[in-house]
């Protein structure tokens, strides 16, 4: 390059060097040297746990990072940029973290002292022997416990195994609680007998009775087991002996062949509650041509006969009584009828409603049922509906649109949408007022520190047993307290909770602990577009967990 070229480039950008320097500078990357480290530790022992599996998610990029902790419970994720992260630990024995810990990480910040801890699952042992001493192979072995699902009370398997050549068994990765032990064993056995022809149903059995611990046929009389943390519950034995069973066989009478040779007919005996849980359930196959069904080895006792369709046709069920002695019972006849449908209106007040046409009616069946499908049908122009295949029991209606169903009456009667029966031959009509006209209540909660770093709010029908319904609301805020907002709450009456916990849902299934905290409560009664006030008291984790294991 030239001599006046050279001097005609430095020219250039000597001109231009004002005009550089005034520009904004680009910001620094994020040199990613921020780091999260903590320990996990045994909630119970308070020792450190290794070998746990520590998880990082979030952060300013989709994060999911693992890592495991060292022989002090030490874990640490380094090279990290600013966001906000979560962090978890599970390890085989004990339950998950509580709840993800929030970490908020500014750009090369060196977060240390994380702490999380893991409560040790319980474990129940025993053996399953017979009369002679002699253990019993193969039999299932289930940890219980009571829970309320749609409306329906009933029994929730926990966990469960088979007893093994040595008739031991061990139940294990149980979370702290009480439970029902349920034993069933299997393996039918032919009895002595005159000879008979093969199908005979006089032809006896014995067979292995289901027992509940320590050795009742139900819950009735059972005992619910403690299960402590990182405690095995040893001893829980059981003793069988074989009794007599019998056959029960009988023919299945349909109004229509052709709902027989479908194929679409199921047959079942069950215990008086319906749920299968609570004793022992049977089922047969049906011929298709004559409707003949037998169960096989019925050992004795009280059941329920239950016919029923399934499949996208017509509905239609029985379900007959039963009471099964030592001796065969003669043949038994059901009689299959369609279930009949029921027709209505809707009506919507408030300004702005929904079209009628875009609702849909919805009935879920509460408590024991045979036919446990829920019901709908779309609501015309005119707010005219007709839901199909209503069988009698108990139900719950819903109008799918708007938010509540303030009135509802079913043949001239009036009736809770929450919960109602309808018996046999119940024809309607069925008028519904719903609303989309709501309250809401502003919380207000004093506490000093809640020791699981949050306070969870509750706000719950006064009357417990909606408390599945829908009407239910949860919600939570920090530590020390202070106001937040609860809306959409349907008019009514609520009892309101602050609790120092950070799993105050769970709660919606334990309506027994709920009632006997309801005393710590504040009674909070919402009516239409209104803001209430509610303050409440916070309720401490040690009196939660009182009122929880005294409940269980």
């Amino acid at each position: 390059m030239s001599a006046a070229r050279r001097r005609w480039c430095a020219a250039i950008f000597l001109a231009a060097s004002p005009a550089l320097a005034q520009q904004p500078l680009a910001p620094a990357a994020d040199p990613a040297t921020g780091s999260i480290e903590g320990t996990v530790f045994d909630a119970s022992t308070a020792g450190p746990l290794r070998k746990a599996e520590v998880r990082l998610g979030g952060g300013s990029a989709p994060t999911d990072l693992r890592a495991g902790t060292d022989p002090n419970g030490h874990f640490a994720f380094r090279g990290l940029p600013a966001g906000a992260y979560w962090v978890s630990a599970q390890h085989p024995g004990y339950g998950g973290s509580v709840q993800p810990t929030q970490i908020a990480l500014q750009p090369g910040e060196q977060k240390s002292g994380i702490e999380i801890r893991l409560s040790p699952l319980g474990t129940i042992s025993g053996r399953v022997f017979d009369e002679f001493g002699a253990p019993v192979p193969n039999c299932s072995v289930n940890a219980l416990q009571p829970q309320t699902t749609g409306g329906r009370r009933g029994l929730m398997g926990r966990g469960g195994t088979a007893t093994n050549d040595r008739g031991e068994y061990s139940i294990q990765g149980l979370d702290k609680g009480r439970y029902y032990v349920s034993l069933r064993c299997h393996g039918e056995l032919e009895a002595p007998h005159p000879l008979m022809t093969a199908r005979d149903p006089r032809r006896p059995y014995t067979v292995y009775a289901p027992q509940v611990y320590p050795g009742v046929p139900d819950t009735n009389g059972a005992t619910r087991l403690k299960v402590t943390p990182g405690v095995e519950t040893q001893g829980i034995d059981f003793q069988v002996s074989r009794t007599p069973a019998v056959t029960v066989r009988g023919r299945v009478d349909v109004p229509d062949p052709s709902v027989l040779s479908s194929g679409n007919v199921n047959i079942q005996l069950l215990p008086p509650s319906l749920d299968p849980a609570e004793g022992t359930m049977f089922g047969a196959g049906i011929d298709p041509h004559t409707g003949e069904f037998q169960f096989h080895a019925v050992n004795p006792g009280s059941y329920i006969l239950v016919a029923s369709t399934n499949g996208n046709g017509p509905i239609y069920l029985a379900q007959v009584p039963l009471q099964i002695g030592v001796t065969p019972p003669d043949a038994v006849r059901i009689a299959l009828a369609p279930a009949p449908e029921m027709s209505g209106t809707v009506e919507v007040e408030g300004d702005n409603p929904p079209p009628l046409e875009s609702l849909w009616v919805a009935l879920e069946p509460l408590g024991p049922a045979i036919v446990t499908q829920q019901r709908r049908a779309q609501v015309s122009k005119d707010g005219a509906f007709t839901l199909p295949g209503v069988t009698p029991g108990k139900w719950r209606l819903s109008v799918q649109g708007v938010t509540y169903v303030k009135a509802l009456s079913v043949g001239e009667r009036d009736v809770s949408p929450y919960g109602f029966d309808l018996a046999p031959g119940a024809a309607g009509p069925i008028r519904i007022l719903a609303s989309n006209k709501t309250g809401q209540v502003q919380v207000t909660v004093s506490a000093a520190s809640a020791r699981s770093g949050q306070v969870s709010l509750l706000l719950v029908p006064a009357d417990l047993e909606r408390l599945d319904s829908g009407l239910a609301r949860v919600g939570a805020m920090g530590a020390s307290g202070g106001q937040t907002i609860m809306a959409g709450i349907v008019p009514g009456r609520y009892r309101l909770f602050a609790l120092d916990t950070t799993r105050g849902w769970e709660l919606l299934q334990r309506p027994e602990a709920l009632k006997a905290l309801e005393t710590r409560a504040q009674a909070v009664e919402v009516a239409e577009g209104e803001t209430v006030q509610g303050a409440a008291d916070l309720i401490a984790a040690d009196e939660l967990e009182e009122a929880l294991d005294k409940t269980q």
